[in-house]
């Protein structure tokens, strides 16, 4: 796959996805080799854009974007498995609405997923990985 391939194909994609067009849907890209990751990073780089993937490998990355307190907070999120804002705020010691805006700004990218529970009688947001 070249790079223009991968800009036109993959870009758009994400692009359309993060718009809401397509929903509450996720993408996460699996099997990519290093020559397949590198093309596909150049495209959305170049868009400001990333998303989840699976190397053949089987490690999970992210290719794309992304600056460097999202990057901590999705690092924490995927070590984690399942945390809320409160959950970050104590453990980055963040303030809460800063945590919030962290989770919630992965989730508008399609990062992590957004789920509602009820926990201790009212409604939370838990958000998860999409891997």
């Amino acid at each position: 796959m070249s790079a223009i391939l991968g800009e036109v194909q993959w870009a758009k994609l994400i692009s359309r996805l993060i718009s809401g067009e397509y929903g509450d849907k996720y993408i996460v890209l699996s099997g990519l080799n290093e020559n397949q990751k590198e093309n596909i990073e150049v495209a959305l780089e170049r868009k400001d854009l990333a998303v989840m993937a699976e190397m053949k490998h089987g490690k999970p990355t992210l290719i794309g974007n992304l600056n460097n307190y999202l990057q901590e907070t999705l690092n924490f999120v995927s070590k984690k498995g399942k945390i809320t804002a409160n959950d970050l705020s104590a453990a980055l010691k963040l303030p809460a609405n800063t945590s919030g805006t962290r989770l919630l700004n992965l989730y508008k990218k399609r990062l992590v997923k957004r789920i509602d529970e009820i926990r201790d009688g009212g409604r939370v947001w838990v958000y998860a990985p999409c891997l």
